[in-house]
Order: C-alpha cells, then structure tokens, then sequence
C-alpha cells in the first residue's frame, strides 16, 4: 500500500511539473510579426507629430503615442518620414495603450497623399500690415501665407473684408498653410472640404477631432461609410462651414478608409 502510494506521488509531481512547463511556455509565448521582430500591434496610420529633433523619442500616428528607440528598424523606402507620411507600425502596447515601435515601415510619403489638406470659402478679416506675407485671418482661422503660395486676384482687389477661398494644409494648432488663396465674388456661406484622420469623437454626435481641427456632428450631419469602419485612425473627407472660432460644423462626412 505504502508502495503504491508513493508511486501516485511520483506520478502526481511528474503531471504537475509539465503542466507548470507548458504554462510557462504558454505565458511567455508573443505573436512575432513577418519580419521577425516580436509584438502583439500592428497598424498603419498616418505621422501627425514627431520629435523636435531626429527620429528617436515621441510620435503620434493617427492619434497614437508611438515610442521610436535606438533599437527601432525604421524603413524608409517607401518615402521620407514626415508629418503626413502613411506609416505601418509593429510593436508592442503598453498599459497606457501606447505602442513601443520594433519596426516603421514608410508606406507612403506625405506629398503622395491628401493628409490634412483644407480647401475653404471666407472672409479675410485681417492681414500683415505691408505684403501679404505672414499671417492672415480668414473667418476665425489663422492662414499662413508664405513666398511659395500663389494668390489670385483676378476676380478682385483682395483686402479685409474681402472673399476668398483658401487651399493648403492643416497644421497642429488647426492654422493652415496655404498653397493658394483666390479671390471670389462673393462667400459660400464659409464652406470648407477637409480631409484627415480620425483622432477623438464623443459619439456619433458631438464633438471629433480631424486632423487637428475641431469638427462638430449633430443630427443633421450626413455620415457615409461606405463599407468602412469608422474608427480612430480612420481617413475622412468632412465638407461643412467655418464658425467664427475656427472649428467645422460637419454637414458630411465621408469615411474613406
């Protein structure tokens, strides 16, 4: 009896001991990308912010804290990094669901996609005292106009007070970077076309955050999906009207992808 005993002991403590090894193994097993770095994320977004200098530090793609290291691999075949590039990330999610990058792959340059850009109707409601240089106000948006943007007067003297409609680019602080103002006859209603990235919504309704801008949903607002996911991250066009404080009141919006 004593003889059996002692055998189920051995036998117990022999299954307890593989069991315990295969937890291990399961508990330490990760989910290894195609490239052989190890994480459990990967996703494509687009570069909103980077580090103020060099590449190593904090980014945020599509709304995300993004930890690029000394150890990350970043590839950069497919275009330049720069706010506005289309990136795919591999790596690892924190607790606070920031993600540690193993690998930052450019998949599209950001002169080759539409990221950010503004197109909009308005007011001038003031400019650089001489020139036309520097920063102009434009129905409650903030328009830098450089040496590189075209203006076009021919329908018009342009001055405050004048119409316009403004083409360029979204910067972080919701100002825009034009590439070109026109003069018009007459404002349509303050009308704006914006295409972007999803950073923040409240709900279907409420308040979102597209590519820096503050974008206002009711009710009212026309949202498409066509067949897509509407998620943080997402590419949409909004087409709406500048309020006095710069932010859009969202008539449609088209989630592209």
């Amino acid at each position: 009896m004593r003889r059996s005993a002692i055998k189920v002991g051995v036998l117990l403590v022999a299954l307890a001991t593989m069991l315990g090894a295969a937890g291990i193994a399961r508990a330490g097993s990760t989910t290894t990308s195609g490239n052989g770095n190890s994480g459990d994320t990967s996703f494509t977004g687009v570069v909103e912010s980077l580090p103020a200098s060099g590449l190593i530090g904090d980014w945020t793609v599509s709304g995300t804290i993004i930890h690029v290291t000394s150890s990350t691999e970043i590839d950069q075949e497919g275009g330049a990094v720069s706010v506005g590039a289309t990136v795919d990330v591999q790596g690892t999610t924190e607790a606070d669901w920031s993600i540690t990058a193993a690998q930052v792959d450019v998949q599209e340059s950001a002169d080759d996609d539409s990221y950010g850009e503004v197109s909009f109707s308005g007011v001038v409601e003031s400019m650089p005292p001489v020139g036309t240089v520097g920063d102009w106000v434009v129905s409650g948006t903030t328009v830098h106009v450089t040496t590189a943007t075209e203006i076009d007067s021919e329908s018009g003297v342009i001055a405050v007070g004048s119409a316009v409609e403004v083409q360029g680019l979204s910067e972080a602080d919701g100002s825009i970077t034009a590439s070109s103002i026109d003069a018009q006859s007459s404002v349509q209603e303050d009308s704006i076309s914006l295409t972007g990235t999803l950073g923040h919504r409240s709900g279907m309704t409420g308040t979102w955050r597209v590519s820096h801008h503050v974008v206002h949903v009711s009710r009212a607002t026309k949202v498409l999906r066509h067949g897509h996911t509407l998620t943080k991250g997402s590419a949409l066009r909004v087409d709406g009207r500048v309020r006095a404080d710069g932010s859009i009141s969202a008539a449609r919006i088209d989630v592209r992808g």
